[in-house]
């Protein structure tokens, strides 16, 4: 596949070039990649794209050779992903601009499969669940007080997801789940993890109860905590984690992979 893509890059130089019937000089290309993830991140939770573009992203991507889709489906702004579980992250979460369906999601994986690109969705948490706290504001710290509306402007959310809630981690972890169905062939999920403001979790008496239970120091350790949750979840479906620097301080599983932005 790389080497058709070489050769077309050399004809289309020779066509630039003028030269007679586009002739390519003899030669040998020996060409191998630096690193094995070359990645590109779309975040089309805030800033909704078309299938046709993302395919076109993803056409592109393929031609300088990059293999990985970094899929930034959900965020305070938006939930893009179809849920026939939980149809209001949709209908209230993923109404304002869109979302895709399940069919679309499928024909977007399709098109980076045959393009030898490897899609990776993330759905964040604890942090950046504005979204789907609009769909179920009683899994947030404040409970049903908190307006059902997804943020519609940027900046860190205060309002994150109660993880001293057990339904709440229920709630989570059906949603992960449906997106290990949704993607089958991602050998890694995204899980976020950046930018978790505790200020809720501080006030809250059932993430108080919680640090309490599990025995943890503080907030920072109820993030890890809740972060090894997931990453044990993910596991059991044969996948592994992915989460932000930030995602991984404290004593998270050590096959979580660290994606480094700051």
């Amino acid at each position: 596949f790389y080497g058709a893509g070489a050769f077309e890059q050399l004809l289309a130089a020779a066509v630039i070039r003028g030269t007679k019937g586009a002739e390519i000089p003899c030669g040998k290309v020996c060409d191998s990649p630096r690193f094995s993830y070359r990645g590109f991140m779309l975040d089309s939770a805030r800033h909704f794209q078309s299938v046709e573009t993302i395919k076109k992203v993803l056409a592109l991507m393929a031609k300088l050779r990059l293999n990985v889709f970094h899929w930034h489906i959900c965020d305070s702004q938006g939930f893009r992903s179809e849920s026939k579980l939980f149809p209001e992250l949709n209908t209230l979460a993923g109404m304002t601009p869109g979302f895709y369906t399940a069919d679309e999601i499928k024909e977007i994986c399709d098109f980076a499969a045959e393009h030898f690109i490897t899609v990776i969705p993330e759905i964040e948490m604890p942090g950046h669940v504005r979204a789907m706290l609009a769909a179920k504001p009683e899994f947030s710290c404040v409970g049903k007080s908190l307006p059902q509306t997804p943020r519609i402007f940027w900046s860190i959310e205060d309002d994150v997801l109660c993880v001293g809630n057990d339904e709440a981690i229920a709630y989570l972890e059906k949603i992960y789940d449906a997106v290990c169905e949704m993607f089958p062939d991602a050998p890694y999920i995204h899980i976020g993890g950046d930018e978790c403001p505790h200020i809720r979790w501080k006030e809250c008496a059932k993430c108080q109860a919680r640090i309490k239970a599990e025995n943890l120091k503080n907030e920072a350790g109820l993030q890890a905590w809740v972060t090894t949750r997931i990453v044990r979840h993910l596991e059991k479906r044969g996948r592994v984690a992915i989460g932000w620097d930030e995602a991984l301080a404290g004593d998270v599983p050590k096959s979580t992979v660290r994606m480094v932005w700051r």
